[in-house]
């Protein structure tokens, strides 16, 4: 199961609809620092890992 995302600060990932669907599956949410390309990095990283399951 999903216990964490982390993403960059993209509308997809902050709509209302996304938030509750996170909240409704006990997801925590973590959000990357604004102009903070590394950090985007690895989010990208662990998305990758994800898919790749």
């Amino acid at each position: 199961n999903i216990k964490i995302i982390r993403s960059d600060r993209g509308g997809e990932y902050t709509s209302s609809e996304f938030l509750e669907y996170c909240k409704d599956l006990g997801i925590n949410r973590q959000n990357t620092m604004p102009r903070t390309p590394q950090q985007n990095g690895v989010a990208e990283r662990c998305n990758r890992t994800l898919l790749n399951m």
